[in-house]
């Protein structure tokens, strides 16, 4: 319909004009405001810092020093460190029991009291390293798990449940020559893997020992995501996470 210009609107035409300054509709305008202004502050100021979810670590259920058995669920609920290597891993070798003590030795002396730790190595030698070998080398650093702040385990699986957990779980990939003499050596790289409470890869280091800093940096912020999961605050780290806000 074409009307005059002294000609009324109808009541359906003043509806549609009026529509744009009605409060129902600054109600929808409003929050969508504040989520553009949320989501480019995130991208510009990146106020929270994440580290990444990698992905998931793989399930388990090997033996350590003291012929307990562990699986990856006795780590559930709290930050796990893990490393790779083997009792006769000595000259040259890519990671050593003793790369792996100096780490456990500041993590003991720097990681906060109320942060739940434990450091885990599996061994790449099921074939050699029985319990008992495990046991009488770890006892050279007088490993105590009953009083340390960070629990060490040394655990050894079958070989084939190892080549799972190892390389199919935690992407790290060795090889063993084919005759077992006892100067034989095992090629792989080195590695360590922070793990979260919820059994997610947060984070890797491919050196024999990570700097100090490094491991800190790392297990402070994933302690400080943990202590604000719930409520306002998580649906800020989820943002944090949704915009790749990463150190």
């Amino acid at each position: 319909m074409i009307h005059s210009i002294g000609e009324p609107k109808s009541p359906t035409q003043v509806q549609s004009s009026k529509s744009w300054y009605s409060p129902q509709i600054w109600w929808v305008y409003i929050p969508l405001g504040v989520f553009a202004a949320i989501i480019l502050a995130f991208n510009i100021f990146q106020p929270i810092t994440v580290l990444p979810r990698v992905g998931l670590s793989p399930g388990y259920a090997f033996q350590n020093q003291n012929e307990q058995q562990i699986t990856s669920e006795n780590f559930r609920g709290q930050l796990t460190l893990y490393s790779f290597s083997y009792t006769n891993c000595e000259e040259n070798c890519p990671q050593s029991l003793d790369n792996i003590a100096s780490v456990h030795e500041v993590l003991q002396q720097n990681v906060p009291a109320n942060v739940d730790l434990a450091l885990v190595t599996i061994s790449l030698d099921p074939e050699r390293d029985t319990t008992e070998k495990l046991n009488t080398v770890m006892s050279k650093y007088a490993i105590n798990n009953e009083t340390d702040t960070v629990p060490w385990h040394l655990l050894v699986g079958e070989p084939l449940k190892t080549k799972y957990a190892v390389g199919g779980g935690f992407g790290l990939y060795y090889n063993a020559k084919d005759d077992i003499a006892d100067d034989y050596q095992i090629t792989f790289q080195p590695r360590y893997i922070l793990v979260d409470g919820w059994g997610i890869i947060r984070s890797k280091y491919g050196v024999s020992v990570p700097t100090t800093e490094l491991l800190l940096r790392d297990i402070n912020l994933i302690s400080e995501e943990i202590e604000n999961s719930e409520g306002a605050a998580k649906l800020a780290y989820e943002a944090a996470h949704l915009f790749l806000c990463y150190p």
